[in-house]
Formats: structure tokens, sequence, C-alpha cells
């Protein structure tokens, strides 16, 4: 339908009709991926918000920023109902204002799809960067006493097509970009190929070479399949990239030296793995990830962030059809609707906020300084990812000196992705994090009941009605 949208703009002028009836209703299961459907309204919604932003430039050129809004808006068709989630990384260049401009909150209203992409700068060097977008981003507006606007992250691109490890002599490579987490360096028509090593639960150096060595075999079979697109198999096949990462870092901060070893046992391994199986040895091998829903099933910190705060709530979001939202209430998490950027209410999303205790294990965010943080992805750079380092560093108001004074001395050299938010005045209404204190984790904590048999009932044979084993796969209940 996108295709044919365009067409009609770009080739042929004409417009044209379309019918939904074959979509599912909205309520309806989605067989094997499971959830129910949003229905068809929110993509006809979509088309023609989509046509509006075309039409609005008419006898002109499109815009960034017009191909940006269309980007999004498809975004928002593909997470209606909340049962998936938008991974969207738009990357501009350093002069386009308008690019910059598109999440100044303190600059009016802007559009409610546009908090469907994390939006990056590609600067080749520290100059590069203008003065508007530490200006938008970063500084706290005078009057409301928070951020102007969303901070855009960093990407370096002849950086990360003349490296893998730093430390290691110059690599070609191909990429053009990044994945939408900021990762992985890919080139056109390449996937991701990810995995994870949980630094805190590995008990010795020989453990951790163990488990990579399963991971990247694993990793390595994967890379070697046959893919839908021929131009994704000639690049896939090519390159034989793989992104294995390792997460819970600032739990394990005295296991980092493991690391360096460990890649070039893995490095050894892929030539003679690649030579016995007929493969072209991978270009890259390790990377570090955001890594939170998967560093939260394992009870770690995520990536290299530490832990947000000592008490905190931390928020997710679910379908408003979804059962689990009546079971959440029932046990005395607090809900509420999703709030749109213009603070509208979205009634098709819940947000549930649970109350968090960090392990006394974890380095806080207050205890770690943001040039700490940097630091250390310079160093995760260094000794172990030849991919990129996602991280979103925290920082204070006070910080942003600091800041550009790291990234002038270091970023050409040292940083190939990065991004920042500021700890606390961010202006996002509903962040995945606040900080709370012990007294109201407490207060918070006694209103919730614990699970029992009997309210777990509740949701078992709901949530996944009728698709017992479907694709092959056993459902978790």
């Amino acid at each position: 339908l996108m295709r044919k949208v365009l067409d009609s703009f770009f080739v042929t002028g004409k417009s044209f009709s379309y019918s939904s009836i074959l979509i599912r209703g909205a309520g309806q299961p989605i067989r094997g991926f499971g959830g129910t459907a949003s229905g068809p309204k929110i993509l006809c919604d979509g088309i023609d918000l989509i046509c509006e932003v075309l039409k609005g430039r008419e006898k002109k050129k499109v815009r960034s920023l017009d191909v940006l809004d269309i980007c999004n808006i498809i975004g928002s068709i593909v997470v209606a109902g909340n049962v998936r989630r938008s991974a969207e990384l738009a990357i501009g260049d350093p002069d386009d204002y308008l690019f910059i401009r598109a999440k100044n909150w303190s600059g009016g209203k802007i559009p409610n799809w546009r908090d469907k992409s994390n939006n990056t700068i590609q600067a080749d060097t520290f100059d590069h960067i203008s003065n508007e977008v530490w200006n938008i981003g970063y500084e706290v507006d005078s009057k409301t006493g928070v951020a102007k606007g969303e901070p855009y992250g960093f990407f370096n691109l002849p950086l990360a097509q003349k490296y893998g490890r730093l430390k290691d002599p110059p690599q070609k490579d191909t990429c053009e970009g990044l994945n939408p987490c900021g990762e992985i360096v890919l080139s056109s028509h390449e996937c991701c190929n990810l995995s994870e090593l949980f630094l805190p639960n590995i008990e010795s150096e020989e453990e951790l070479f163990t488990c990579a060595k399963l991971l990247y075999k694993t990793q390595k079979a994967i890379a070697a399949m046959d893919f839908i697109h021929e131009e994704t198999n000639e690049v896939v096949h090519r390159n034989m990239r793989l992104g294995m990462g390792v997460t819970g870092v600032c739990e394990a901060l005295d296991k980092i030296d493991w690391l360096d070893k460990c890649y070039m046992n893995l490095r050894e391994f892929d030539k003679k793995w690649s030579k016995k199986r007929g493969w072209p040895q991978s270009i890259k091998l390790t990377t570090v990830k955001p890594s939170g829903t998967l560093s939260l099933l394992a009870g770690t910190t995520a990536g290299i962030h530490p832990a947000y705060s000592k008490y905190f709530i931390r928020r997710v979001r679910l379908s408003s059809t979804d059962p689990l939202v009546k079971i959440c209430r029932d046990l005395g998490y607090y809900t509420e609707f999703v709030m749109k950027l213009d603070g509208s209410p979205d009634h098709s999303a819940i947000v549930v906020e649970f109350p968090c205790k960090s392990s006394d294990s974890a380095i806080l965010a207050e205890d770690m300084g943001v040039i700490d943080q940097l630091n250390l992805v310079k160093k995760m750079q260094e000794c172990w990812a030849d991919n990129s380092v996602s991280v979103t560093a925290y920082y204070d108001r006070d910080n942003l000196s600091k800041i550009k004074e790291w990234m002038r001395e270091n970023y050409e050299k040292s940083i190939k992705s990065v991004s920042f938010l500021l700890k606390d005045h961010h202006g996002f209404k509903q962040a995945p994090y606040e900080s709370i204190d012990e007294k109201d984790y407490l207060q918070i904590s006694r209103r919730i009941k614990p699970i029992s048999i009997s309210n777990r009932s509740d949701f078992g044979d709901n949530t996944l009605d009728g698709i017992e084993c479907d694709g092959g796969a056993c459902p978790i209940k």
C-alpha cells in the first residue's frame, strides 16, 4: 500500500482506492505471534497522515524532515495496540537544521509520531557538531527547568569503517549505518546477528570463553543460512558479521580484563572453525548492546550502564486489551494510559509502574559520573567491541561543559556511537525510569499483593488462547 501511495504521488499523479476488508478486525488474535490485532483503522489513518505530508510538499522538494515524518508515521502504525514496538534510528547530517529541530519541545507543538525514532547526528569530527545540537537537546530551559528537547545521539561513520577494536590495526568495513539500537554497524541489506554474555554470572576466564564459543557457533551457523533476499545473502555471507554482546558490566568491572583474552581466543577460533566449515571469517564478532530486556531476565544491570538508582520506578507499556493489565491492577500496580507528546491520552496502550530496587553489587548512576561512563565506552571499544558500543550516558545539567571537553578530545578516535540523557529534568512524562527514595519504594511495595497460584491462573489460557504450539513453538504460560 505504501508503494502504491508513493507511486501515486511521484510517478502516475493519479489517485486510487483501496480496501482493508482482508485485514484482521480489532481485537482478533494474532496466531503464532501472539497478542491481538489493532484492526484496519490505524493503517487507514496512518496512510491519510502520510498523504497529508506529501500533499504539503506538492510542487516542492521533499525534505529530510518529511522523510522522517513518513517513517515515524509508519512506526506508529506498526506499534498500534502496543503488541509490537517501534525501533527506528534516524541518522541526519550535522548541518540539517530541520532535522536537528525535529524534537525541539520548546519550539512549540511537534507531531505525536516523532516519538517513534531515536535521532542521531552523523558527525565525522567533534567540530561537525553544531551549537544548535547542544542548545536544543542538552541544555535546560531557564523558564521551565527541563530540557529544551530530546538529546540527539552521535555516529562516527569513518571510525566505524576504518577500525574494529580500537587497539587493533585498521580494518576496512563497507558499513553505511547502524542498527536501530546503535551497537552494530551495517552495510546496505545486511542484518543483525546478536547474542549476549552475562558477565556477572560467569565465574572464570575459561567459562567465559566456553560460553562465547557456544554462542559463536550458533551465530555463525545462522549467518550461513539462506535469507529471503539475494542482496542480503550476498552481504551477510561475505561479511559473516556477528554481534556477541556482554551485559552487567558495571556489576563485574573486575572481569573486564578477561574480555581482551576472550576476544583474541575467539578470533583464533573463528579462523579454524570457518576453515573447517568452508565459510569466510567474520569481519566483526563482538559488541555491547543496550540490553534492557535480556538483562532483566538475568537480573543484571544493562550493558555497560550503571543502575539508574538504588530505588526507582520502571515503566512498562502494554496493550490496553492485554489481560495482564487487569492482573497488574488487581495486584496493586499503578496503571495509566500512555500520554502522547501533546499530553493527550493514547487509549490503546497502558503504562504499568513497577517499584524496583537495585542489587547491592550494582554501581549507581549517581556514583558514576558521565565522564566515567564515557571512559568505560572507550575502554570497551578498545578491548572487546569490534562493532560498536551502545550506551545512553546519564548526565546532570552542570556536566555539559565536561561532556563537550571530553568529546572534543576523544570523539574522532575513540567513539563510534554515543547518546546522552539528562538523569532528571529531561521532560519525559512517562520515562522508563524514575528515581524514588527508600520510603516511597516501601510504601508502593506494601500496596502490591504477591503473585499466587490463584491470580496467576487468571491469564494463562486467555493470553494464549488458540495458539497452543502454533508454528512449532511452545508458548510460555
